[in-house]
């Protein structure tokens, strides 16, 4: 893979006693070393399970509900050190 991007937004949770369910949407696009590309919106499904170590994953299903393999037209930027200037809020 050659460049992958995945944004993680906070997802929803719902306790009950030392068990818990969650779902988590997720959004990728990323650009294969072949030059094919892919966009995909997708949930995670999960189940936790509350042990003496702390929470933990008894079950993850991965859900795509929208994939887009249409090639990406632009590329990255030449110079990756690329600063940003912070704007004062005010």
């Amino acid at each position: 893979m050659g460049v992958l991007r995945a944004a993680r937004p906070p997802g929803v949770i719902r306790l009950d006693c030392d068990t818990a369910v969650g779902r988590v949407y997720i959004e990728e696009f990323g650009r294969m070393h072949d030059g094919s590309s892919h966009l995909n919106y997708a949930l995670y499904h999960d189940r936790y399970q509350r042990t003496s170590d702390g929470w933990k994953f008894s079950e993850r299903v991965y859900e795509v509900r929208y994939l887009d393999s249409t090639p990406l037209t632009g590329s990255p930027p030449r110079n990756l050190a690329h600063k940003h200037t912070s704007t004062k809020w005010g």
